[in-house]
């Protein structure tokens, strides 16, 4: 480090700052940018700080290392001699989708099948965990269960597949596509920490990402299936596309026998087309039905006297009941309020990411329960906190605006992000399809107009914080209205934001939906699901799993190992190795053996 400061110095500053200039140009020039912010050149000069600031915030000497932002939020609260490992110079999965998301649609394909390639190659553990956050170097940071953290990554498998890097091209293997799905159907949808890494349980947004983890990864099974198998890409079938053909050990009785582990040879260790089947019909059943229960997870029909638009989406709740008005306490010293005052913005991902329809009545009411309570109005535009009674922000009394320190009296501030979710909203509300409704009718909401307000956001430099001041009177500290704070600076999601937000307006809809997803829930009348009892017993030395069905197919998925069964006269049984230990069996059933347009059941059963 020494003999590189001198060599810079004895260059002379003029010429090292040129130089720095000149490889940005080059890396910017050709660049084709939406029509959205190229009529205007603070939107455009917005862009494009937005743009190097996700390139910047790579590792450059581990490829993909994203981190979340280059600096300490209120670093002026920490002491240099103190390692605490304290800021956001480390690597969040869930940040670095949102960077992933933008870089995809810039044609920076290659960059993000690196960001992938290292959550699976140096985050993710032989279980499909994948940590809080890590160092650059793969050590554990902080070591909690986000579920959006770990099932993220599949999404981002699907999207770099749709956009031509197989799983042969990769440097991941379809293998730890599935562990980490594997972890998500076994634990999943509760998890121990949501989005703002706080609170555990039933949590919208941390739901919307397992259900969208388990379609892409699903629909990656499929296609890989589809190509093994030969059949062009016809609708994917149980039985590989091959008529007569008996399905994994399958006879006329019904009964399935073995451990199927035969893979592709013209791939890194992918199985066999029945094995991807029957890991994508346990993969959706599971979609399918936590899409169907999540209100009745998270939507509280009783509401309280703070916001009486009933139903609508709760932040999180402990143990999937919404309407037991449980007591929670806010984190960092915050207050307590009855679990179904505390709102936020996090059901809007269940429309991002193809979930749940922008006209559903719970979203459309959760988006007014959320404007009369946690949006303010600054001199940019609209700006949300990011729910009620969040306290990470400057200190709000005793001593205004002082910087937070973690020793309690913060509040949250506002989040220039969720002016960029919103926008997303409003263009999947304006855009043509089944649930387009025109969007909210109010002038500040127009996807342009968000666009303009998440631009005034950034400072001098154009870096778009973590959090903008929340009010107009003047503290000792000098905060303005609108204006970033001492929080992460730049913040790499917002930047993200921004960029997607720009190629959304172009596109009249968002453009990071994972289309598989939005097609089986949103765009398709998904068929109902069979009927299904399973059972599990361990008879000899071999694990019996054993049901009733009126589908076409059952899957059966544990521990990395997954098979498929035709029933005969509505009965089915999968005999496997009892060694194999699994605390965890899905059985799945589909109405048809065309997956991707069936209807599915499925029971977990715990061992």
């Amino acid at each position: 480090a020494l003999g590189e400061a001198q060599g810079a110095l004895a260059e002379g500053f003029a010429d090292v700052s040129a130089a720095y200039a000149d490889t940005w140009r080059e890396w910017l020039a050709g660049r084709e940018f939406p029509a959205s912010v190229t009529g205007d050149e603070d939107l455009l000069t917005q862009y494009r700080f937005a743009l190097m600031t996700l390139a910047a915030v790579e590792d450059k000497r581990q490829d993909g290392a994203g981190i979340a932002s280059p600096s300490v939020p209120w670093g002026e609260t920490e002491y240099a001699a103190e390692d605490r490992g304290y800021g956001y110079n480390f690597v969040w999965s869930r940040d670095l989708y949102q960077v992933f998301t933008a870089l995809v649609e810039v044609g920076e394909v290659e960059r993000g099948a690196d960001a992938l390639a290292y959550l699976y190659n140096v985050q993710q553990d032989d279980s499909g965990f994948l940590p809080q956050n890590s160092y650059i170097d793969g050590r554990t940071r902080w070591g909690g269960e986000q579920m959006d953290n770990i099932a993220y990554p599949s999404v981002m498998a699907w999207q770099l597949y749709e956009a031509g890097v197989s799983l042969s091209d990769a440097d991941y293997t379809y293998d730890q596509v599935r562990r980490s799905l594997g972890y998500v159907a076994r634990n999943g949808p509760e998890t121990a920490q949501e989005r703002w890494e706080e609170e555990a349980g039933y949590s919208p947004s941390s739901i919307a990402a397992e259900i969208a983890g388990l379609c892409c990864g699903a629909a990656l099974a499929l296609a890989e299936a589809d190509r093994i198998a030969g059949t062009g890409g016809e609708p994917a079938t149980a039985d590989g596309g091959r008529t007569g053909v008996p399905v994994d050990g399958a006879d006329d009785t019904g009964t399935a026998s073995g451990n199927p582990t035969d893979v592709d040879p013209d791939g890194p260790g992918i199985p066999n087309p029945v094995e991807l089947r029957a890991d994508a019909l346990a993969w959706l059943a599971l979609a399918d039905d936590w899409t169907d229960r999540i209100e009745e997870w998270c939507a509280t029909e009783t509401g309280t006297e703070r916001h009486a638009e009933t139903p609508y989406y709760l932040r999180i709740t402990a143990d999937g009941d919404p309407d037991t008005g449980r007591p929670r306490t806010i984190a960092n010293d915050g207050p307590t309020y009855d679990e179904r005052e505390i709102v936020d913005g996090g059901f809007l991902e269940l429309v991002r990411l193809g979930v749940k329809p922008a006209d559903d009545p719970v979203v459309r009411n959760s988006v007014a329960v959320d404007d009369d309570a946690i949006r303010a109005d600054t001199p940019h535009g609209p700006a949300w906190y990011r729910y009620v009674g969040d306290a990470y922000g400057e200190l709000g009394s005793e001593d205004p605006g002082a910087p937070w320190a973690g020793m309690g009296n913060g509040e949250g501030r506002l989040w220039p992000i969720f002016t960029g979710e919103r926008g997303e909203y409003e263009l999947r509300a304006r855009a043509d399809g089944p649930d387009g409704f025109g969007g909210t009718d109010e002038d500040a909401l127009e996807p342009d107009a968000l666009l303009e307000t998440m631009a005034g956001f950034g400072n001098d430099g154009r870096m778009l914080p973590e959090q903008v001041w929340d009010r107009e009177h003047p503290t000792e500290y000098g905060w303005e209205f609108g204006e970033g704070t001492g929080g992460a600076t730049p913040l790499a999601w917002s930047m993200a934001g921004f960029i997607r937000l720009a190629h959304g307006v172009d596109a009249g809809e968002p453009v990071e939906t994972p289309a598989f997803v939005r097609d089986r829930y949103v765009e398709s009348d998904r068929p109902d699901g069979p009927e299904l009892t399973a059972v599990a017993d361990v008879v000899d030395d071999e694990l019996v799993v054993s049901g009733e069905t009126d589908g076409a197919v059952v899957a059966v998925s544990l521990e990395g190992r997954s098979t498929t069964v035709t029933p005969t006269d509505g009965e089915f049984e999968v005999r496997l190795d009892a060694a194999i230990g699994a605390h965890t069996i899905v059985v799945a059933a589909a109405t048809d053996k065309a997956l991707a347009e069936s209807g599915t059941a499925v029971e977990r059963i715990r061992r």
